[in-house]
């Protein structure tokens, strides 16, 4: 029997690049080619980013799956939630301390909402992050500070207001309009394409309420060889201990640094 108290869910923020952005921060009605692309190929990076890492884990003998690829994972429509599924990352990231919710439902992390978080959960104990926040809506300036709204006028659905985000509206639009678009534009396959939310918005790329500390994202698994990392400081590296970059990220971190600390590969 496994005890909740037995499990530690690791999670990672990847940033969309700075061109994506900018690019859809442009867009009125369509997403982008790049964030359509980045949308579908990032999912792919997902998949093996959490297959690499389940891997990594069971290697160094620790029991890990990954929630959205087991068999348990399913989605489903509720009747009080609509469509819901049995895992949500966005969710348990707001449980972990990685974020907040907007107006549009979007996380607001300390890197911006325009991101895609993932997730491992592993048989092993480690010290969780802070959770700096009390409030699902704390990085969210609408609610906390009655202003913004931006996402509401950045939506081409409608599905966005200031009373708050309608799921119907937003499935049908990138499942019967955007899906369309980006098939017959960029050759591009793929569901949930969008994202104008998540840009030309305040907290496009970071958390935008003044006054609230920002979690820390690492951490070192004791008496384990692997260290997994969103951002790390350089105080943190180890050149006996195997590393993890999951990131899109970082400032700290250069590649003649990374060759001194003894980093094969950046």
């Amino acid at each position: 029997m496994v005890e909740p108290s037995d499990l530690t869910v690791i999670f990672w923020i990847l940033p969309q690049t700075s061109a994506t952005k900018k690019d859809n921060r442009t867009q009125k009605r369509y997403p982008s080619e790049r964030w359509a692309r980045a949308r579908k190929k990032g999912e792919e990076v997902q998949g093996r980013l959490r297959a690499y890492i389940v891997n990594a884990l069971r290697v160094a003998g620790i029991d890990a799956l990954a929630p959205v690829d087991s068999p348990f994972f399913e989605q489903t429509m509720s009747q009080r939630y609509e469509h819901a599924s049995t895992w949500s990352e966005r969710h348990a990231a707001r449980v972990a301390g990685l974020g907040t919710f907007g107006l549009s439902d979007g996380l607001i992390t300390r890197v911006g909402k325009a991101m895609r978080c993932g997730s491992v959960t592993a048989r092993v104990q480690i010290p969780p992050s802070p959770r700096t926040y009390d409030d699902h809506h704390a990085y969210c300036l609408f609610f906390t500070k009655g202003t913004c709204g931006r996402c509401a006028d950045r939506c081409p659905a409608g599905s966005v207001t200031r009373e708050g985000r309608s799921k119907p509206k937003c499935r049908d639009y990138v499942l019967l309009k955007t899906a369309d678009y980006v098939k017959s534009r960029f050759g591009v396959e793929i569901y949930g394409s969008c994202g104008l939310c998540q840009t030309g918005v305040p907290c496009e790329s970071g958390d935008t309420v003044e006054g609230l500390s920002k979690p820390k994202a690492h951490h070192l698994l004791p008496g384990q060889r692997l260290f997994l990392a969103m951002s790390l400081p350089e105080t943190a590296l180890r050149k006996d201990v195997p590393i993890i970059l999951c990131t899109g990220y970082g400032e700290t971190m250069s590649p003649e640094k990374a060759n001194d600390a003894g980093i094969r590969k950046l």
